[in-house]
């Protein structure tokens, strides 16, 4: 019987280390795929950088041109607002200067017509006339108005 059992033992010691080199060698393979694959991706990667490199190289030229234009339409609002700023600047003392005088023109008239104590050109703000007050209510044929009927015809 001991020969039985070190033999079933051996068998189990056989059986344990082939399912253990079974399994290093399945981790072994899932590995070797894990970095296959990485490797894979890796091209997948520089692939779509090299081509995306090539499409910015093939259209730089255009985009140059696209960019020179932006910068030319930029320069040339910025030209035409800053030359309608110093347009305005430019008018903006003349313009001053007469509002300025036609104020001093209007003060001295003003002064003038002070001292003349002439204040025809003025009407008056407060009424000064009273107003009837109306210590008993009207009746209604008394109100001073006509009252005419006006005939409609009926509604339908």
């Amino acid at each position: 019987m001991e020969a039985v059992a070190r033999q079933r033992e051996a068998e189990a010691l056989a059986r344990a280390e082939a399912e253990a080199d079974f399994a290093r060698k399945a981790a072994a393979r899932r590995a070797a795929a894990s970095r296959r694959a990485m490797r894979w991706a890796q091209l997948q990667e520089e692939e779509l950088e090299i081509l995306a490199h090539l499409r910015r190289e093939e259209h730089k030229p255009s985009n140059l041109r696209y960019a020179k234009s932006a910068s030319r339409r930029v320069e040339g609002e910025r030209a035409r607002r800053e030359e309608v700023a110093r347009d305005v600047l430019a008018t903006l003392h003349a313009e001053q200067a007469a509002r300025r005088e036609a104020a001093l023109q209007k003060g001295q008239e003003l002064q003038s017509r002070c001292q003349e104590s002439n204040f025809s050109h003025c009407k008056a703000v407060v009424v000064s006339r009273r107003l009837r007050k109306r210590s008993e209510p009207q009746a209604p044929g008394q109100s001073g108005q006509s009252e005419e009927r006006i005939h409609l015809p009926p509604l339908v």
